[in-house]
């Protein structure tokens, strides 16, 4: 039974394909009926999914903790710091092997703080003692983050860090400026990337205060 994982502010939920024959999705088409159940109430906004056990099945990583499929059980990952009293310094998960050592490891960065950082999977046994996850620097960027995105746009087999920022202040990572339209805040999940055009480079497709845009990958200059 497939799964997928919503996210909304406050409240992780997890919706699950339940049959058919609810209510009418297009014209002619199939329609599908969803049940969820909350994982999760907490002021974080972000989620990851992959597998994070390696036991084959897909799991949830979700701001402080983790959830292992099918059950998906809340299991710890970290300590996130509230701030202006509804937010964590989280707004964006992302699964990858950072130091290349087979297990999935979470990068993420804050709101305003100008630091991403990378907390290292702990592996069986230490995933099944509940241990949270080592913290490392992984890059000083910039604050004033809103979205964050783990894509391969260069097409080099290792996934660039993808940052909209809701002001033009110059950063001290090695940027690559795509846009200087701005997105301005509020943008949220309104970042959408895909190959948009078939030419095997990722594209980004993105909503913000000045209109819908289409930001097409020309390659590595």
């Amino acid at each position: 039974m497939p799964v997928r994982p919503y996210l909304c502010r406050t409240f992780l939920c997890l919706a699950v394909l339940a049959g058919v024959g609810v209510s009418q999705v297009v014209a002619d088409g199939p329609s599908v009926k969803f049940s969820k159940r909350c994982l999760m109430v907490s002021p974080n906004e972000g989620c990851a999914v992959g597998d994070v056990n390696k036991d084959g099945k897909l799991d949830i990583v979700a701001g402080p903790a983790w959830f292992a499929g099918p059950d998906f059980i809340a299991r710890p990952v970290r300590d996130i710091e509230e701030f202006q009293d509804d937010f964590l310094h989280n707004n964006g998960d992302h699964l990858f092997d950072v130091d290349g050592d087979g297990w999935l490891d979470v990068v993420s960065n804050s709101w305003i703080t100008s630091d991403v950082h990378w907390y290292k999977n702990p592996g069986e046994p230490g995933l099944s003692k509940g241990l949270k996850w080592k913290p490392a620097l992984l890059k000083e960027t910039r604050g004033q983050n809103e979205v964050t995105a783990l894509k391969d746009f260069d097409g080099d087999g290792v996934p660039e860090w993808f940052v909209n920022h809701w002001d033009k202040k110059a950063g001290k990572f090695c940027r690559h400026t795509i846009s200087d339209f701005g997105g301005g805040v509020g943008i949220g999940m309104q970042i959408q990337t895909a190959d948009f055009n078939d030419d095997g480079r990722i594209d980004i497709a993105v909503s913000g205060k000045t209109g819908t845009w289409v930001l097409m990958n020309e390659g590595v200059k």
